[in-house]
């Protein structure tokens, strides 16, 4: 039998100006889905849509920024101690912007041409 631990961070509880300050939601341009779609149209290839949830997990947190979260309570020994973040977590209101200041770097590891593309459909914050 396999067991499996996830910890979770409470991003209902982050207030905007105390615990984040900025937040970012990429979206795919109308105009690049109607051309995808389009595209596909033409040369009939099958569309399929993928939601990665787990692309917001493990994105390193920069220096300039510290998070900190409280103990889970199995963890807590009631010393108040809390516990800094270095990678992104589920949930967390600032993971959506750490993996987008992640994804050029990616893009130009995997194909600079797919950097261009991904960059057009997504667009710039």
């Amino acid at each position: 039998m396999r067991y499996r631990a996830q910890i979770m961070i409470k991003g209902c509880l982050q207030e905007f100006g105390m615990n984040f300050w900025e937040t970012y939601a990429s979206v795919v341009s109308f105009e690049a889905l109607k051309l995808v779609l389009l595209l596909a149209l033409h040369y009939n290839l099958l569309c399929e849509h993928i939601d990665f949830v787990i692309v917001f997990l493990n994105g390193p947190i920069g220096d300039d920024v510290e998070i900190y979260m409280k103990t889970p309570d199995y963890f807590n020994d009631n010393t108040g101690r809390v516990c800094k973040l270095l990678r992104s977590l589920y949930d967390l209101k600032q993971a959506p912007l750490i993996w987008y200041t992640r994804l050029p770097e990616t893009c130009i590891s995997v194909a600079s041409r797919a950097r261009r593309w991904t960059m057009a459909c997504i667009g710039e914050p």
